[in-house]
């Protein structure tokens, strides 16, 4: 019975084996491995012989059966996903080999210059929908803005121009599930991030990764995936990763596609991962502030020195720009966004910036300390200077490092360290590598190096400087704009500053409206021979200690030459000293800008004429905008309503004078800035300055002006008058006469009066000193306890309504009633 029943196994098994030899199923083919891109088919085929059914298995799980092929749509999640089919005959069944599905993701990477996306139809979002889109972390370049956009600019989610920080209004935004706020970092590390934004207003988004009515604000950054949800329900889904589509992105969800606006074939890269190299723009490392900066030879600066660089400034406190590992009293750190910290040793000073620096803008950088003035100069927008007391030996090895407060956070590149003329650093750290190259020395090494850290530069666009009329434009405009510290220079004479003079205090009373500041570099009795030489109070010294850094700030109105004549100089060699003047103040200020205002006219015609032919040689010779003063002061000449006397204007007639000046300077586009109005009309007199000085032992003879020390008198030397005033004088001396000279001191005439009674002396028209004599009995007088006063009489003028000073002229600064 035994024998017989293993007898029937083997028999069986015999018959088992025959079976499946002849009966079994077969594949003729098998699935094999595929590459396809993300949302492509997917397709895998078998060829079997002797089944019943087949069915077809997806990383072990049934997905469909009785097919000779699967094929299904490719999701990046399916990339790694192993494919296999089973025949089946009977009870049996065969397994196919496994085939091996290769999925490649892509992304649209767009130019941030032309590039968006436009949706076929506006969607209307509602309070509480969920806007959903994946973007791979990315450096933002080129004037780029936001992720999502609509046409009525009811939008919020963004970046700051420039910039790799979020800006969020009025949103409740999600970074890969996690809440941020304004000013949170955007990734740019080549990963994929979620973004979730909780509408909390009612708005159209027409565009993504746009906005404006122009479309202006664009954004490189890949995102895709998009989708809105409305009570937990998708209601909008657009990939826009789908390659096979191309430029016109098809709706999974709803009816609403998204197209490309200028669409190019070739810049899909694949999800994961963006090479810098794949890209010809320079490039540039970004410090995040948390790893280390760079390290370099130790370098000695031991006198003059001047460090450049550009920076893509992103504001965080006390950040370090160069410094000493070792030592931490040799750095320069931005501490703010409006002050710099410099350390020399046991010294250090902290320099205040014109401006706010603004995150996200990329700025040329100077820092120097030539001699003992450090100067600091962002790209002629903000700048400042702070003298220091002594020199010490500045010795630097490591550039944004915390060697005092925080590392340096941004992108920086174009570095150069100048030692008293030399190179000793030249670096535009462009060359993707773990080092800064440096052309004239050992380079740089960059600690904690990171080659994700490598981005597309920042682009800095420098703003060119005008000359002329639309330099001098350019500068109003930016001041207006909000960029501070532009000033101008008002140089010349007595017909710009005087005692009856309102010039400089309207200067002050309507460049104030554009940001302005008015610098007054004017004198009575001034002329370009005196500040050429820098003899008197307002001269070329005084107008360059003026003129912040290399004259970017500044704009100087230029008007001498009617005091040169007095003085006895030709026509010829006024206008040999006028040009000495501007050339040797333009020589140190050389960005400054100077524009010539012909001197007003005077009784003098032949005087009047010489000056204007000096001023139109001087403005065609030297290339300067020309004002010709003749134009608004002739019609008015022999008007008292608007002149002081035969030269000089009163206050009405300077006030019609600057308005001539400031419509011709003035942009159209100021216009509705530099207002003209009533507030500043009605001039009282002014307050009659105290001119006494200091009573001396002496006295001046009448008759020839000569000062003569004797014991027995007393007397007042030089004191500072304006030709064709009043003066009264008080004193309880006993010899009241007065002497006259020029501005060089040329003796004019003298004046006999009596202290006792009220006396009113005119200055002749030359006049710009004097000396009074007070006693004769000098001891009896230095008894009394006297306080002489010397005063000018002023005159009350009758104020005009603006249109009245403005009479005959063609002014079109908007005015104001």
């Amino acid at each position: 019975m035994i024998f017989k029943k293993k007898l029937n196994s083997e028999r069986n098994g015999i018959w088992r084996e025959l079976w499946h030899k002849t009966c079994s199923p077969v594949f003729t083919s098998h699935p094999i491995w595929q590459n396809v891109d993300e949302f492509g088919n997917a397709i895998f085929t078998v060829a079997a012989k002797n089944y019943d059914s087949l069915k077809w298995y997806k990383d072990g799980v049934v997905v469909c059966g009785n097919l000779k092929s699967y094929t299904f749509i490719a999701d990046s999640r399916d990339d790694g996903t192993e494919i296999y089919c089973e025949a089946i005959k009977d009870c049996y069944s065969v397994k196919s080999n496994e085939a091996i599905l290769n999925v490649s993701s892509y992304i649209y990477l767009l130019d941030g210059k032309t590039q968006y996306w436009q949706l076929s139809s506006p969607i209307s979002i509602f309070v509480d929908d969920i806007i959903e889109f994946y973007f791979m972390g990315y450096e933002i370049h080129s004037s780029s803005r936001r992720f999502i956009g609509s046409s009525d600019f009811i939008v919020s989610l963004s970046s700051w121009y420039k910039n790799d920080i979020f800006k969020i209004d009025n949103l409740r935004v999600l970074l890969d599930e996690k809440e941020i706020t304004n000013s949170f970092l955007i990734p740019n590390d080549n990963k994929e991030h979620i973004i979730k934004v909780f509408a909390t207003k009612d708005f159209e988004l027409s565009t993504l990764l746009a906005s404006g009515v122009n479309l202006n604000s664009l954004m490189n950054v890949p995102i895709y995936n998009f989708k809105l949800f409305r009570n937990g329900t998708s209601v909008y889904e657009i990939n826009l990763n789908n390659k096979n589509q191309g430029a016109t992105q098809l709706p999974t969800i709803g009816s609403i596609s998204a197209t490309l606006i200028n669409y190019t074939p070739s810049i899909w890269f694949e999800k994961g991962y963006i090479p810098p190299t794949n890209h010809t723009e320079l490039m540039s490392y970004r410090f995040n502030g948390i790893g280390g900066g760079a390290s370099f030879e130790a370098i000695t600066l031991n006198g003059d020195f001047e460090l450049s660089f550009k920076i893509l400034y992103q504001n965080k406190a006390y950040q370090t720009i160069i410094g000493n590992s070792i030592n931490d009293k040799y750095y320069i750190s931005l501490i703010s966004n409006m002050q710099l910290r410099f350390q020399q040793g046991s010294e250090f000073i902290l320099i205040p910036l014109s401006n706010p620096l603004v995150t996200g803008v990329v700025y040329s950088a100077v820092i120097k300390r030539i001699n003992h003035l450090v100067t600091v100069n962002f790209s002629d927008y903000s700048i400042g200077e702070r003298g220091l007391i002594k020199l010490e030996p500045l010795i630097f090895n490591t550039l944004f490092n915390n060697v005092y407060g925080n590392n340096a956070v941004g992108c920086f590149y174009d570095l150069i360290l100048i030692d008293d003329g030399i190179e000793v650093i030249n670096s535009n750290m462009s060359i993707v590598t773990n080092v800064f190259v440096n052309s004239v020395g050992s380079d740089i090494l960059i600690d904690d190096y990171d080659v994700i850290n490598w981005v597309i530069r920042p682009e800095y666009k420098s703003e060119v400087d005008l000359n002329g009329l639309e330099g001098i434009r350019q500068r109003f405009e930016r001041a207006q704009s909000g960029v501070n510290g532009y000033n101008y220079i008002v140089t010349g004479d007595s017909t710009r500053f005087n005692g009856y003079n309102m010039m400089i205090d309207y200067y002050k009373y309507q460049f104030n409206k554009i940001n302005v500041s008015i610098i007054n570099n004017s004198q009575s009795g001034q002329s370009a021979s005196r500040w050429l030489v820098n003899l008197g109070g307002s001269t070329l010294d005084s107008a360059l200690l003026k003129t912040p850094l290399d004259g970017q700030f500044t704009i100087m109105e230029f008007s001498f030459g009617l005091n040169d004549f007095s003085l006895g100089f030709s026509p010829i060699q006024i206008k040999k000293t006028i040009t000495d003047c501007i050339s040797n103040y333009l020589k140190l200020k050389p960005r400054a800008i100077v524009y010539l205002v012909s001197p007003t006219p005077t009784g003098n015609l032949i005087r009047n004429f010489d000056l204007s032919v000096i001023y139109n040689d001087l403005s065609v010779e030297l290339g300067l905008y020309l004002v010709d003063s003749h134009i608004p002061m002739l019609d008015v000449f022999y008007d008292l309503d608007y002149m002081q006397d035969s030269t000089h204007p009163n206050s009405n007639g300077s006030v019609r004078l600057v308005n001539y000046i400031t419509n011709e300077i003035i942009s159209p586009s100021l216009y509705d800035d530099m207002t003209i109005d009533n507030k500043f009309v009605a001039p009282l007199p002014l307050l009659s300055r105290e001119m006494a000085k200091i009573v001396v032992f002496g006295e001046v003879n009448l008759h020839t002006g000569v000062y003569l020390p004797t014991p027995t008198s007393r007397v007042m030397l030089d004191i500072e008058v304006e030709p064709n005033f009043r003066l009264n004088i008080k004193s309880l001396g006993d010899s009241g006469s007065i002497c006259f000279y020029k501005i060089d001191m040329e003796f004019i005439s003298g004046v006999a009066f009596n202290f006792s009674e009220l006396n009113d002396i005119q200055i002749p028209p030359a006049a710009f000193r004097a000396s009074l004599n007070i006693s004769s009995l000098g001891f009896e007088y230095d008894n009394l306890g006297d306080a002489p006063s010397v005063k000018y009489i002023v005159d009350p003028v009758t104020p005009l309504s603006m249109a009245l000073i403005n009479k005959n002229l063609e002014i079109n600064l908007d005015y104001v009633d």
